[in-house]
């Protein structure tokens, strides 16, 4: 007699198609050869500096600098690349109605959600083994031991449950997966910036709020034993006890939500009517008062009028957003006050690189998610045909898309250009001012490959699961990769980075000095120029694979000639 699996059968059937998905088995190469990439370029960094006959001593370096970095790659994966996999877990069913099918079976929603649970955090648990071989090579170079090594993964196998059942409750809740994505994300935000934030300005007056946050934020369990205050430093395993002890009864309280709440908001979702989303009556009264602001128009190019009017943003979408700009507008305007020495001017010197850097990174991946669902979900739901259908060019419709994506990208840089202004007006005499206007060109170019990329996989990807994962990793890739591998803020590499570059720049003009152009700004500029020229290849590529891969046949033009005579 075969024994049935405690998930139910929902958990044997997502198992096994998820065993045959060799996708799974390329990210696992992926991030296995990353990690021995990192583990070279550590080495040669150290043997660089250092001569052959302090070997042992570059043996402990490299092992502890290897740790480190696999620390914070894995933390990072876990924080953006888990909830990517999780994203669509039952908001996707919901969309093609084969929800409701399971739940007309003797399926319970306990069998439903633990089986779709279990089944997707296996694919992100074993990335975490793949960690394991790596973990000991790093053990055996020296300057880690093996209780920290348990320690680590402890926390990173807490933080991956974590980021699975919450994401998982979100898509109960929600009806899109890049919505998800973002609550998500906005969630984890809310969670560790106001730390970051707090521990940067702390003069003793938040210690006690600290002292209580501190136990629960990954970085700090992981790496407490070097950032830690003097006096609160604990055992390794100790710390990941803690840590732990926070997210495991977390988890279930999500998970259990998640399975008390899937009746209902699939009847919600059933029964809902899709009302046709129109303007509001303040948009239509702003563009009524103020004529001249600039909007698409409806003749000109459709596609691009309705992405701009008609595909207003969701009640999830303006929240997401306006926690964002919310939290990133005040951390900017305490470096703006400081810049402008309404407050000390002392912390907007240290931290304007730090609020940029980080608005900027943040506002990307959520336009990067966002970029990934263009044509995506208009498959799923079907509108795509329709649109197809109709006599619009195929070019006017993948520029109406493209720049439907494109015009967050003045959202997405509105906080760090004004914080870099207030910093032009503070230091305009006698400083540096190109870095402003190559902090313009790096933002606006960065934005259009964003808007490329997303649309390039939106279109090129069959799912919307799997442009929504590609997304992240690139975004990830990008943001977190380089810097990792450069291992040096300065690299030209690591500029590529948005936060490394708008960090730099704005460090370069929060210092008084000669006003001469420097290597910096030559890495930024040359990352600006890359980015557009990839952002104009992506274009270019998606124009000409767009019809094939939407199955909509090339456009004949009409030339004049001889017609047919008929009788």
């Amino acid at each position: 007699m075969r024994l049935r699996s405690p998930f139910g059968p929902v958990f044997s059937v997502e198992s096994l198609l998820a065993a045959r998905r060799w996708q799974v088995y390329v990210g696992r190469s992926i991030f296995v050869g990353f990690l021995l990439l990192c583990l070279s370029t550590i080495w040669g960094h150290e043997y660089e500096y250092f001569p052959v006959e302090y070997s042992y001593r570059l043996l402990v370096m490299a092992g502890e600098r290897f740790h480190q970095l696999m620390v914070v790659v894995e933390i990072v994966l876990m924080l953006l690349a888990a909830p990517a996999a999780m994203a669509g877990s039952i908001c996707l069913e919901k969309s093609r109605g084969s929800l409701t099918h399971l739940l007309t079976t003797q399926l319970s929603a306990r069998e439903i959600v633990l089986g779709k649970l279990a089944a997707r955090s296996l694919p992100v648990m074993a990335i975490l083994a793949c960690a394991v071989p790596m973990a000991i090579i790093a053990a055996l170079l020296g300057g880690v031991d093996y209780e920290q090594l348990i320690a680590d993964f402890i926390i990173v196998s807490s933080l991956a449950v974590l980021g699975c059942s919450l994401t998982t409750l979100v898509s109960v809740w929600g009806s899109k997966p890049h919505e998800v994505l973002c609550v998500v994300y906005s969630v984890w935000a809310l969670w560790i910036l106001p730390w970051a934030f707090l521990q940067q300005i702390d003069d003793g007056t938040y210690t006690p709020i600290l002292n209580w946050i501190r136990p629960a934020i990954p970085f700090w369990a992981a790496f407490q034993a070097t950032v830690a205050p003097l006096g609160i430093v604990q055992q390794p395993i100790l710390a990941a006890l803690v840590f732990a002890a926070i997210m495991i009864p977390l988890s279930l309280i999500f998970t259990w939500l998640a399975v008390i709440s899937l009746h209902p908001a699939a009847l919600r979702d059933a029964e809902r009517k899709r009302k046709p989303v129109v303007e509001s009556k303040a948009a239509r009264r702003f563009r009524r008062d103020v004529p001249w602001w600039p909007s698409p128009s409806l003749d000109k190019n459709p596609v691009l009028w309705r992405e701009w009017h008609r595909n207003r943003p969701t009640q999830w979408t303006r929240v997401v957003w306006t926690v964002y700009l919310g939290m990133t507008g005040l951390a900017s305007a305490v470096c703006i006050l400081s810049n402008l020495e309404i407050l000390n001017p002392r912390f907007g010197s240290e931290n304007s690189g730090l609020v940029a850097g980080m608005s900027a990174a943040l506002g990307f991946l959520l336009m990067s998610v966002t970029a990934a669902t263009s044509l995506a979900e208009e498959r799923v739901r079907g509108s795509l045909d329709v649109l197809l259908a109709t006599p619009l060019s195929t070019a006017l419709i993948v520029m109406g898309k493209w720049r439907g994506t494109f015009r967050l990208t003045p959202l997405v840089l509105l906080w760090p250009i004004v914080v870099c202004y207030s910093l032009v007006l503070h230091i305009l005499p006698d400083m540096k001012v190109f870095a402003f206007y190559v902090i313009l060109a790096y933002g606006f170019a960065l934005g259009a490959f964003v808007s490329s990329l997303g649309l390039a996989l939106a279109c090129w990807a069959g799912q919307l699961g799997r442009a929504l994962g590609l997304a992240v990793a690139l975004y990830t890739a990008i943001a977190v990769g380089f810097p990792l591998l450069s291992m040096d803020s300065d690299h030209s590499w690591s500029l590529a980075s948005p936060f490394i570059a708008l960090y730099r720049l704005s460090d370069l003009m929060s210092r008084r000095g000669n006003s001469f152009w420097g290597e910096t700004e030559d890495a930024c500029l040359g990352w600006a120029i890359t980015y557009g020229t990839l952002a104009i290849g992506l274009y270019v590529a998606v124009r000409l694979s767009f019809n094939p891969c939407m199955g909509r046949m090339n456009e004949v033009s009409k030339r004049p000639g001889p017609q047919p005579q008929t009788s």
